[in-house]
């Protein structure tokens, strides 16, 4: 059993971006010591799955020499909901530590090792995330992390026995939330189990001295005018998510596993249940209603349950 498993979510990255994001980590992997898994899950981009797959064998060969494996798998769907569920419940290798990262944050060279150490010096804790140091917000959100706590979704690693936990509890996000890193940190800072557990932010450690690097287009680049479009109604929508999620943990006390396997019947079901705080939401952020009507008219399936099997890329 390797000592860490490490998730790479891959979606809309350049191969480029994606090969320059490994050749980090596997630094990272070489300054930590001992073996680890990598695992690339690409999402929604059969085009990247298929170079990568072409590359697979010396990638390989790279890992090997900084005692890391890599594996890579596939989902035809984007949404990175879905590829947590595929890892967690059938893809990590039930290591130590288990280590997720996003496919454009090139981790720096010491921050594996300094996750781990957070958490072998706090054995009470569950996880352990970096904080960002490069983007227009980066110094405001460090600032808050540190102050206040928080689940950083670039890079942050998860104790193997909380997955287990979660494995064991049926645990799955719900497919198409935009909140992934937000849930799963508040899940962490419920212990798993709201009802019985009170929130205690200290269950995560912010991790000051750990970061990364961004390999994607600047934000003035052409192409990302769309995708910032899409990311501001994407956030309106994550703002409708807060709000049902904090509802089915820290209102109602619901156990994880009782997500609604979809963000469409997530928020729906809050919005029906809950008709004056959705009208008082949707007053003040005109943005949610937009994005609530997206999601009243999608109504998405999940897939084999909400975490169907990724399937292994070969050279």
């Amino acid at each position: 059993m390797p000592e860490r498993s490490i998730a790479v979510f891959l979606c809309r990255e350049s191969v480029r971006d994606a090969e320059r994001a490994l050749a980090a980590l596997l630094d990272a992997c070489e300054e930590a010591g001992g073996q680890s898994a990598v695992h690339l899950l690409i999402n929604g981009n059969a085009a990247l799955a298929a170079e990568l797959g072409q590359r697979l064998e010396g990638l390989a060969e790279a890992a090997a020499a900084r005692g890391a494996r890599v594996r890579a798998w596939r989902q035809s769907q984007a949404d990175k909901a879905l590829a947590w569920n595929g890892y967690v419940h059938h893809v990590s290798e039930a290591a130590a530590v288990e280590h997720f990262v996003d496919g454009y944050a090139c981790v720096h060279r010491d921050a594996i090792r300094l996750l781990e150490a957070a958490l072998a010096r706090a054995p009470a804790a569950l996880a352990a995330t970096g904080v960002p140091t490069v983007g227009p917000s980066a110094r405001s959100l460090r600032a808050a992390m540190l102050r206040e706590g928080g689940l950083h979704g670039n890079y942050h690693a998860l104790r193997g026995e909380v997955l287990a936990r979660m494995r064991a509890a049926g645990i799955r996000l719900p497919v198409g939330l935009y909140r992934v890193d937000g849930v799963v940190g508040a899940l962490l800072c419920f212990a798993l189990d709201p009802a019985r557990e009170g929130w205690d932010s200290t269950r995560i450690c912010v991790v000051g001295e750990a970061s990364w690097a961004l390999s994607r287009r600047p934000r003035w680049h052409p192409a990302e005018l769309t995708v910032m479009l899409r990311r501001r109604l994407r956030q309106a929508q994550g703002r409708l998510e807060n709000a049902a999620v904090h509802e089915h943990l820290a209102q109602a006390l619901r156990p994880p596993a009782l997500l609604p396997e979809t963000v469409e019947q997530l928020v729906g079901d809050w919005a029906q249940a809950h008709p004056q705080a959705c009208r008082s939401l949707l007053r003040r952020d005109p943005l949610c209603r937009l994005a609530l009507a997206r999601l009243s008219t999608a109504r998405q399936v999940a897939p084999g349950g909400g975490a169907p099997r990724p399937q292994e890329i070969h050279t």
